[in-house]
């Protein structure tokens, strides 16, 4: 995945692709958090959190995006919604969020692979999980 900041169509590109988060779990420094959306952002520092602050009151980020940024770099956001209170908003940019969540699946993997090349057992020096 390439690093933000993004244009506008590899924005849209990434949002439509990421679509699918919607519903799961946001990650676990978010326990009970779930993705809410999957969204294009501004990519200026100010403009991003202006935009949250829209964000949380209206939830259109389509409209928030074109009423309140002029600009022309983009970054995609995945925005998590606690279960426990509607009103706790949680994001994270989605190259930070994709990265981690990579480096969760590829450790999973790795001890599966280990404990298939072992035979499924895995030595209690190695135990991964």
């Amino acid at each position: 995945m390439k690093f933000p900041p993004y244009s506008l169509t590899e924005a849209s590109e990434l949002c439509e692709e990421f679509r699918f988060l919607q519903g799961k779990e946001f990650g676990a420094e978010h326990p009970d958090s779930l993705v809410h959306n999957v969204v294009i952002a501004p990519f200026d520092d100010l403009a991003r959190e202006t935009f949250l602050l829209y964000l949380h009151i209206v939830d259109d980020a389509s409209r928030i995006l074109h009423e309140v940024y002029t600009g022309l770099t983009y970054d995609v956001l995945v925005i998590g919604k606690s279960t426990k209170d509607a009103n706790d908003l949680v994001h994270r940019s989605l190259h930070k969020w994709n990265t981690t969540a990579k480096a969760i699946f590829d450790r999973s993997n790795i001890s599966e692979a280990i404990k298939s090349a072992m035979g499924n057992s895995t030595p209690s020096a190695l135990n991964l999980n």
